[in-house]
């Protein structure tokens, strides 16, 4: 194990001071973050999910790492020091350099999503049910440092917001926890399951809820400090296909996905809606936009970007084919959210399959197999790429940019081109207009009698 630097010696001074003064830097719509890292679901607390600076493709495969333990369950966290996966029994630090362990500890089986890191703490969840818990661990030797029981498996990771870190609950609750201590703050109960990591920005936490039942979804904004003692700022409810993707927040507007297709933008102070755009299939938990300068949303088979002042579509790339098994359908194929790398959009799929998709084009400007697990959430930090792919086998993979490597130009199966398919549709009538000259032809030629 590496000694601790002397930066890592100085953060746990400094968390005190970090987390008075981070509520104030909510205001500006995330937390204050370490430059170049992304530390949880969506790179900071308002789910930019953009990384300014990220290396550009083609990219190519600095080193990659087996986590066993039933593999990771989700995308990872990282800082300039360390990357952090979480597995279906353990949780491991590895060196962003080289991919060596630099720790590893067992984790309760259960649901997880992206851990997070906040000052020199790690907080992953851990168990289902009852049983279910936020666990933090020291940075640098991932030593118990506290752990708080939710009631409830968790619906993703936890989302550290100033003092708190906000987590939602597949049983109906948001929940703040005192990032410090772990100390319950609030609760928030919410009509059908949490099905993502809240979002929280200008004293606002957003969170999405899906009720099986009725097929409604619900978008919440509390109060950051309080929960609204049980009264939320706004709720907003729509739907009847299927739950609503994460929310994301950038300005004074929330964005997020509901189960009626429709993607929509919502004031963030009183939750009226602002401008909607019909999305072609459904969305889920894992579609978290990413909301920065520029706004890029995914449903299960399409990457859109759209225009966040007024929801104009200005490309869309069907990144996958919703295919079918037996009578059922193979609902996850993009198994991650868009992140933004500079000017790059990279998504991952069931397939295993890794792509780049120019931010302004709207093309796939390079592809990667990742090998047979579903790519998850994947994070732009350090001048690197760091993807995922999950489940048992699953591995963590970081990738850089490649002077000698290859683009690709390809653009999106739905495009349709438009003097292609004029020339198409000339040639079909050709043809057709032949073969029914010819029949007129042999029909009305005189007949030999007998």
């Amino acid at each position: 194990m590496r000694p601790p630097s002397l930066g890592a010696c100085l953060r746990t001074s400094v968390l005190s001071v970090a987390a008075i003064s981070a509520a104030g830097s909510l205001a500006s719509g995330a937390g204050a973050q370490e430059r170049d890292a992304w530390p949880m679901a969506g790179q900071d607390s308002a789910h930019s999910g953009t990384a300014e600076t990220g290396p550009a493709p083609p990219y190519r495969v600095a080193w990659e790492r087996e986590t066993g333990a039933g593999g990771p369950a989700a995308g990872v966290a990282v800082t300039r020091d360390v990357v952090v996966a979480v597995g279906r029994e353990s949780v491991m630090a590895l060196d962003p350099a080289d991919g060596e362990v630099l720790w590893e500890r067992g984790r309760s089986p259960g649901s997880a999503g992206v851990p997070a890191i906040s000052g020199d703490l790690v907080l992953h969840a851990a168990g289902e049910g009852v049983s279910a818990q936020v666990v933090a661990r020291d940075l640098d030797t991932g030593d118990l440092a506290w752990q708080a029981t939710l009631g409830s498996t968790p619906a993703g990771g936890p989302t550290p917001a100033g003092e708190y870190a906000i987590v939602g609950t597949g049983g109906g609750e948001v929940v703040a926890l005192d990032v410090l201590t772990g100390e319950v703050v609030w609760r928030f109960e919410t009509t059908g399951g949490v099905t993502g990591p809240p979002a929280a920005a200008e004293q606002t936490v957003v969170a999405s809820a899906y009720q099986a039942g009725s097929g409604i979804s619900t978008v919440y904004g509390l109060d950051l400090s309080s929960g609204g003692d049980d009264e939320p700022l706004w709720q907003l409810s729509a739907g009847a296909v299927g739950p609503a993707s994460s929310p994301a927040i950038r300005g004074r507007r929330a964005f997020v996905g509901i189960s009626d297709l429709n993607f929509r933008a919502v004031g963030l102070a009183e939750g009226s809606e602002i401008w909607t755009s019909r999305s072609r299939d459904g969305f889920g938990p894992r579609q978290l936009p990413a909301a920065g300068e520029a706004l890029v949303v995914a449903d299960r088979t399409h990457v859109y970007r759209l225009d966040p002042q007024t929801g104009r579509e200005l490309w869309t790339f069907r990144a996958a084919n919703l295919m079918t098994i037996g009578e059922g359908r193979l609902n996850t194929l993009l198994a991650s959210a868009p992140t933004i790398s500079g000017r790059t959009v990279l998504i991952g799929s069931a397939d295993g399959t890794l792509s780049a998709i120019d931010l302004d084009a709207g093309r796939r400007v390079w592809r990667l197999d990742l090998g047979t697990g579903s790519v998850g959430p994947v994070a732009a930090a350090g001048g690197r790429i760091f993807a995922v792919t999950l489940g048992e086998g699953g591995k963590v993979v970081a990738l850089e940019h490649d002077p000698d490597g290859r683009l690709v130009n390809e653009v999106s199966p739905t495009v349709l081109f438009v003097g292609g398919a004029l020339l198409a549709f000339a040639a079909a009538a050709v043809a057709i207009a032949v073969a029914l000259l010819l029949i007129f032809r042999f029909a009305l030629r005189p007949r030999e009698a007998a």
